[in-house]
Protein backbone atom coordinates (compact mmCIF):
# COMPACT_ATOMS: atom_id res chain seq x y z
CA UNK A 1 0.00 0.00 0.00
CA UNK A 2 1.43 3.53 -0.85
CA UNK A 3 1.92 5.80 1.81
CA UNK A 4 -0.04 9.19 0.99
CA UNK A 5 2.55 12.26 1.22
CA UNK A 6 1.37 15.81 1.23
CA UNK A 7 1.28 17.22 -2.25
CA UNK A 8 4.25 19.45 -3.34
CA UNK A 9 3.24 23.12 -2.36
CA UNK A 10 3.34 25.86 -5.07
CA UNK A 11 5.86 27.78 -2.99
CA UNK A 12 8.71 25.23 -3.63
CA UNK A 13 7.93 25.06 -7.30
CA UNK A 14 7.87 28.83 -7.68
CA UNK A 15 10.74 29.31 -5.57
CA UNK A 16 12.83 26.33 -7.13
CA UNK A 17 12.16 28.40 -10.34
CA UNK A 18 13.09 32.00 -9.23
CA UNK A 19 15.89 30.72 -7.96
CA UNK A 20 17.26 28.50 -10.60
CA UNK A 21 16.14 31.43 -13.35
CA UNK A 22 17.99 34.19 -11.38
CA UNK A 23 21.29 32.02 -10.75
CA UNK A 24 21.13 30.48 -14.20
CA UNK A 25 20.83 34.32 -16.13
CA UNK A 26 22.74 36.14 -13.30
CA UNK A 27 25.80 33.06 -14.69
CA UNK A 28 24.99 33.70 -18.17
CA UNK A 29 24.79 37.47 -18.20
CA UNK A 30 27.85 37.92 -15.89
CA UNK A 31 30.73 36.87 -18.96
CA UNK A 32 32.50 35.24 -16.64
CA UNK A 33 35.40 33.16 -19.05
CA UNK A 34 35.56 29.54 -18.17
CA UNK A 35 38.27 27.65 -19.15
CA UNK A 36 41.08 28.00 -21.76
CA UNK A 37 39.71 25.99 -24.46
CA UNK A 38 36.69 25.75 -26.54
CA UNK A 39 36.13 22.29 -25.77
CA UNK A 40 36.87 22.73 -21.87
CA UNK A 41 34.68 26.07 -21.62
CA UNK A 42 31.76 23.93 -23.46
CA UNK A 43 32.32 21.04 -20.78
CA UNK A 44 32.38 22.88 -17.56
CA UNK A 45 29.63 25.32 -18.78
CA UNK A 46 27.50 22.20 -19.28
CA UNK A 47 28.59 20.38 -15.87
CA UNK A 48 27.80 24.02 -14.21
CA UNK A 49 24.14 23.87 -16.21
CA UNK A 50 24.00 20.13 -15.08
CA UNK A 51 24.64 20.93 -10.94
CA UNK A 52 22.26 23.78 -11.56
CA UNK A 53 19.49 22.87 -12.32
CA UNK A 54 19.42 19.18 -12.77
CA UNK A 55 20.76 17.75 -9.63
CA UNK A 56 18.44 20.29 -7.41
CA UNK A 57 15.40 18.53 -9.44
CA UNK A 58 16.45 14.88 -8.99
CA UNK A 59 16.60 15.93 -5.36
CA UNK A 60 12.61 17.51 -5.37
CA UNK A 61 11.83 14.18 -7.05
CA UNK A 62 13.32 12.21 -5.03
CA UNK A 63 12.36 13.93 -1.95
CA UNK A 64 8.51 14.07 -2.99
CA UNK A 65 7.99 10.89 -5.34
CA UNK A 66 5.14 9.94 -3.89
CA UNK A 67 3.34 12.95 -4.67
CA UNK A 68 3.77 13.19 -7.99
CA UNK A 69 2.34 11.70 -11.24
CA UNK A 70 4.60 8.95 -11.57
CA UNK A 71 6.73 8.21 -9.14
CA UNK A 72 10.40 8.80 -9.09
CA UNK A 73 11.59 4.93 -9.29
CA UNK A 74 9.35 4.79 -12.72
CA UNK A 75 10.22 7.65 -14.18
CA UNK A 76 13.95 6.83 -15.51
CA UNK A 77 13.02 3.12 -16.55
CA UNK A 78 13.19 3.24 -20.76
CA UNK A 79 10.30 1.72 -22.19
CA UNK A 80 10.67 2.93 -25.55
CA UNK A 81 11.91 0.50 -28.31
CA UNK A 82 14.65 3.00 -30.77
CA UNK A 83 14.37 -0.35 -33.38
CA UNK A 84 11.56 0.48 -35.55
CA UNK A 85 13.03 4.04 -36.22
CA UNK A 86 16.49 3.22 -36.95
CA UNK A 87 15.14 3.03 -40.63
CA UNK A 88 13.76 6.68 -40.47
CA UNK A 89 16.37 8.22 -38.71
CA UNK A 90 18.96 6.84 -41.20
CA UNK A 91 17.00 7.61 -44.01
CA UNK A 92 17.03 11.19 -42.59
CA UNK A 93 21.01 11.57 -42.19
CA UNK A 94 21.36 9.90 -46.01
CA UNK A 95 18.87 13.31 -47.15
CA UNK A 96 21.06 15.48 -45.09
CA UNK A 97 24.52 13.96 -46.80
CA UNK A 98 23.11 13.66 -50.26
CA UNK A 99 21.76 17.21 -50.00
CA UNK A 100 24.97 18.71 -49.11
CA UNK A 101 26.97 16.44 -51.59
CA UNK A 102 24.37 17.34 -54.60
CA UNK A 103 24.59 21.42 -53.60
CA UNK A 104 28.08 21.38 -53.07
CA UNK A 105 29.64 18.89 -55.23
CA UNK A 106 31.10 17.29 -52.24
CA UNK A 107 30.29 16.48 -48.08
CA UNK A 108 31.62 19.60 -46.64
CA UNK A 109 30.26 21.65 -43.16
CA UNK A 110 28.88 25.04 -42.85
CA UNK A 111 32.06 27.15 -42.02
CA UNK A 112 29.44 28.52 -38.69
CA UNK A 113 29.36 24.27 -37.39
CA UNK A 114 31.39 23.81 -34.25
CA UNK A 115 31.60 20.38 -33.21
CA UNK A 116 31.78 21.58 -29.40
CA UNK A 117 28.65 22.81 -29.53
CA UNK A 118 27.06 19.23 -30.18
CA UNK A 119 28.41 18.64 -26.26
CA UNK A 120 25.88 21.20 -24.44
CA UNK A 121 23.21 21.36 -27.84
CA UNK A 122 22.68 17.43 -28.02
CA UNK A 123 23.59 15.74 -24.63
CA UNK A 124 23.74 18.00 -21.61
CA UNK A 125 20.48 20.52 -22.78
CA UNK A 126 18.58 17.45 -23.66
CA UNK A 127 19.02 15.69 -20.14
CA UNK A 128 18.38 18.81 -18.37
CA UNK A 129 15.66 19.65 -19.91
CA UNK A 130 13.81 16.46 -19.37
CA UNK A 131 14.91 15.83 -15.68
CA UNK A 132 13.71 19.69 -14.71
CA UNK A 133 10.81 20.35 -17.87
CA UNK A 134 9.11 16.65 -17.57
CA UNK A 135 10.25 14.84 -14.98
CA UNK A 136 9.59 17.52 -12.22
CA UNK A 137 7.77 20.27 -13.26
CA UNK A 138 5.13 18.45 -16.01
CA UNK A 139 5.11 15.29 -13.17
CA UNK A 140 4.24 17.72 -10.50
CA UNK A 141 1.73 19.80 -12.32
CA UNK A 142 -0.04 16.55 -13.75
CA UNK A 143 -1.06 16.31 -9.87
CA UNK A 144 -2.21 19.74 -9.62
CA UNK A 145 -3.85 20.63 -12.86
CA UNK A 146 -5.86 18.64 -15.56
CA UNK A 147 -3.66 16.90 -17.82
CA UNK A 148 -4.37 19.21 -21.10
CA UNK A 149 -3.20 22.62 -18.82
CA UNK A 150 -0.12 20.75 -17.91
CA UNK A 151 1.17 19.46 -21.19
CA UNK A 152 0.18 23.24 -22.66
CA UNK A 153 2.27 24.59 -19.83
CA UNK A 154 5.09 23.47 -19.31
CA UNK A 155 6.64 24.25 -22.25
CA UNK A 156 7.06 27.83 -21.70
CA UNK A 157 9.58 27.55 -18.84
CA UNK A 158 11.53 26.17 -21.72
CA UNK A 159 12.06 29.99 -22.39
Amino acid sequence: MKVAQTQVSNKVIVMYLIIFFSWWSLFELSGVPLLGSPLTQKLSGSIIKFLTWTVPAIFLMKRYSNSLYLPFNTILKNKFNLRPYLLIIVLMISYVFIGSWIKNGQLQFNELFNPYDLIDTFFFVGITEEIVFRGWLLNELLVKTRKIKAVFSTPFSFY
